[in-house]
């Protein structure tokens, strides 16, 4: 049917795009195909598909937009803030627009979202990105270096523990089989 392709089509959109924007080493040109895929795939789905597959296109939207650089991270927020209005408990779209605000300098803000994000969500559910977002807050503070680079060994341990695990999907940690320090962090 039509529609099954629709919702397809959609999916493929945002696979597509989250694969070339990866490996096309930050090509302008291929990254700007794949926010026009993306753009595409957010009006289909706006009119054709649930609020939280809408979030998801959205978010890689923002992602996308994210690696063309500095010039655009208001519309790469703006996309993350699409996606938090389309899927209010989305981490992704939480998560992206922390590190827009930590990209743009607002540092304030964007501890107030990962507070926000760690009242909304568990550790099972965060990932190595939160992590991440979290050691880039630490980076800038002279008296947080220790603690910048125990974010850093965090991120990494779960990062590779997903790797080892053979767990592609995002957010799936194994507490159990987690690391002292990751365990320690959490």
């Amino acid at each position: 049917s039509v529609k099954a392709r629709e919702s397809n089509a959609i999916d493929t959109a945002v696979e597509l795009a989250a694969l070339f924007s990866c490996i096309c080493a930050r090509q302008p040109r291929a990254l700007q195909i794949c926010v026009r895929m993306l753009e595409r795939a957010g009006k289909l789905a706006s009119e054709r598909s649930t609020d939280a597959k809408c979030a998801v296109v959205y978010c890689q939207l923002g992602n996308t937009l994210i690696l063309q650089g500095v010039m655009q991270y208001e519309r790469a927020m703006k996309a993350f803030r699409e996606a938090t209005r389309r899927d209010p408990n989305s981490a992704a779209a939480l998560q992206g627009m922390i590190l827009c605000q930590c990209y743009e300098g607002q540092i304030e803000d964007a501890e107030s979202q990962i507070g926000l994000l760690t009242v909304m969500h568990t550790p099972e559910d965060l990932g190595y990105e939160f992590a991440y977002l979290q050691s880039l807050l630490l980076r800038g503070r002279k008296d947080q270096k220790k603690e910048h680079l125990r974010a850093l060994t965090v991120c990494r341990d779960m990062f590779l523990q997903r790797k080892e695990s053979g767990n592609t999907s995002k957010n799936n940690i194994d507490l159990n089989a987690a690391t002292p320090a990751l365990k320690t962090y959490l």
